[in-house]
């Protein structure tokens, strides 16, 4: 039996499972599904639905940083190597975000030759850049607050801030005149699909999530917290219906369904409502696989890898370019099982080869890297 402090909270990692999973699928329909088929009232349906993974993907990312940080809260106070893989791995999660939009595999190129829409591309912020972000400033937080109290406190103010702001910054002309770089962090006005505002929110109520199950957890009454999770998320997406068009009308003209504060709150009602479900299905199933827990815990690589596969990247052509619009739901669904069992491979056996040959592994990803930037500094025009 593992000690408490080593105890492992399987639910968390199947949230991030399924969202993981449910995001292989939309995005192999979305890469190469006809188009035809995209504007059926079927699609549509679906499409409203898978509307909360990406939430559930961002809320599982605040959790499993919570959960991490406040079980190890004195190793995460000052600057050490704990601190500094940290930091290290948030912000490599950032450069990969960019290098996901790199228009040229030149640096010189891209300095001298690139269009103003293709900067803005290069700008964009997407799922790693937003998490990557919003932890480093969770992280460099932990320094200042040095209580476990106030961090959740601060995350729980910035949730509120955030879901405030975001109807405001979404206006028209709110960030017009602002560097585009700096405009794609705010809103989607330069075609970020993840901006701060509103995709933070999720990760901070994360966090905060995950200080009060660990303080439920630790008290013994970690059961009776997610029933109230569960009553507390049917609240929020109850208030998210009531409220919507009140909530509408009470901003300037805005995007409803990406930044209405109702529409973020009735999400977040359903993300805890599946979250408390996930935790009494752990408790209550042996799960005898590894695979899903395994995912859960690769997801943030199986991210990068499957928009490279299916998105292409500046060193390979995708799915998406190479037969992207033209397939039926029967063969796209084949193609995403393809995929699930190819990413479910390499999850695995980079799990493996981390567990056993952790420093080799560290090795090849700086090689990776540095072979990467070497050929991206040295690439003529």
């Amino acid at each position: 039996m593992a000690t408490h402090a080593k105890q492992r909270f399987v639910f968390i990692d199947l949230l991030r499972f399924f969202a993981v999973v449910a995001m292989l699928q939309g995005h192999t329909f979305d890469a190469l599904l006809q188009p035809s088929m995209k504007h059926t009232w079927l699609f549509v349906v679906y499409d409203f639905f898978h509307g909360f993974v990406a939430p559930a993907f961002l809320f599982a990312s605040g959790v499993a940083f919570g959960v991490s940080t406040f079980r190890k809260w004195e190793s995460h106070l000052s600057l050490n190597a704990v601190v500094a893989r940290r930091v290290g791995r948030f912000v490599g999660l950032a450069i990969i975000g960019y290098a996901l939009h790199l228009p040229f595999f030149s640096l010189s190129k891209i300095l001298t030759a690139s269009s103003a829409k293709e900067i803005a591309a290069l700008s964009q912020v997407d799922a790693l850049q937003c998490i990557a972000l919003t932890l480093l400033f969770l992280q460099a937080a932990v320094f200042v607050v040095r209580r476990k109290e106030w961090l959740a406190l601060l995350a729980a103010f910035c949730s509120v801030g955030i879901m405030l702001a975001s109807p405001l910054l979404w206006t028209p002309h709110a960030t017009d005149g602002l560097p585009i770089p700096l405009a794609s962090f705010l809103n989607g006005s330069s075609g970020s699909w993840f901006p701060i505002f509103p995709w933070a929110f999720y990760i901070m109520c994360g966090v905060v999530c995950a200080f009060l199950f660990l303080r439920a957890n630790e008290h013994r009454y970690a059961a009776a917290f997610m029933a109230t999770i569960i009553w507390t998320g049917a609240g929020l997406v109850l208030a998210g219906i009531v409220t919507g068009e009140l909530f509408y009308n009470a901003f300037p003209a805005h995007d409803f369904w990406k930044v209405n504060p109702s529409v973020l709150w009735g999400r977040l009602g359903f993300i805890l409502i599946a979250t408390a479900a996930l935790h009494f299905f752990e408790q209550s199933v042996v799960i005898s696989s590894k695979i899903p827990t395994i995912m859960g815990t690769e997801s943030l690589v199986i991210y990068i890898l499957h928009l490279i596969i299916l998105y292409g990247s500046v060193m390979n052509s995708g799915l998406g370019q190479t037969i992207g619009g033209s397939l039926g739901v029967g063969k796209a669904g084949a193609i995403f099982l393809l995929m699930l069992f190819a990413m479910s491979t390499f999850a695995y056996v980079w799990n493996v080869i981390k567990k056993k040959f952790y420093r080799e592994s560290v090795l090849l990803k700086f090689a990776l890297a540095a072979t990467f930037l070497f050929y991206f500094i040295t690439r003529p025009y």
